[in-house]
């Protein structure tokens, strides 16, 4: 998934999260049995999810880095005054480093590119997705939602649904990521058919 259009270094590049609303939605059409699963969603055998891929943007933030076991060592070293800004899920580093912000900050600086590159605009529906890196409490990722609502409805986007929680992690790195994708009647009902997971449950 990638978040910018512009040529390297500074795009495009793979960064944090974007993955579990494009694999909730795909899952509806790649499952050992397609036809029960999209049954239970109301839609036909073999239905398409290629928007998808092409509707996801993804963008996020660290405070730390993570540690990964063979390595033994954090993945970068990071003051306790900075954060990395575009950061990849395997613990990669940023595509830059800034000097600490609040939360509110930190979200303006995560939801503007994300805004402004597919773009999205006025009068869009969206899912809006905050997830946690794995050392970031719950109560703090809801902080970062609260502010993301505020920038939808200031840009008139409707989040017409939403997820928040640590879902997809980087080990016990403290950060978050914020990921939009743009919803239209199909892609909501692939988002809402029943799934019973370890971490997602409705409609069942």
């Amino acid at each position: 998934i990638q978040i910018s259009r512009e040529p390297p270094p500074h795009g495009p590049r793979s960064t944090a999260a974007g993955w579990p609303p494009i694999w909730r939605v795909a899952a509806i059409r790649y499952v050992p049995d397609p036809s029960n699963a999209l049954t239970c969603a109301g839609l036909p055998p073999n239905s398409g999810c290629g928007p998808a891929w092409n509707t996801g943007c993804p963008w996020g933030a660290a405070l730390t880095s993570c540690t990964v076991p063979a390595a033994g060592k954090p993945t970068f070293e990071i003051g306790d005054d900075e954060m990395e800004i575009g950061i990849g899920i395997h613990g990669e580093p940023g595509r830059e480093r800034r000097k600490l912000a609040t939360a509110d900050e930190i979200t303006e600086m995560l939801m503007t590119p994300i805004l402004d590159d597919l773009p999205f605009g006025e009068g869009d529906h969206v899912l809006a997705f905050v997830n946690g890196m794995g050392g970031t409490p719950l109560i703090e990722l809801y902080v970062v939602y609260n502010k993301v609502a505020q920038i939808c409805r200031e840009r008139g986007v409707s989040i017409d649904r939403n997820l928040v929680g640590s879902y997809i992690t980087s080990l016990e790195m403290a950060g978050c990521s914020i990921s939009l994708l743009k919803l239209d009647d199909e892609m909501t009902r692939y988002w809402d058919a029943p799934v019973h997971t370890p971490a997602l449950r409705w409609g069942v």
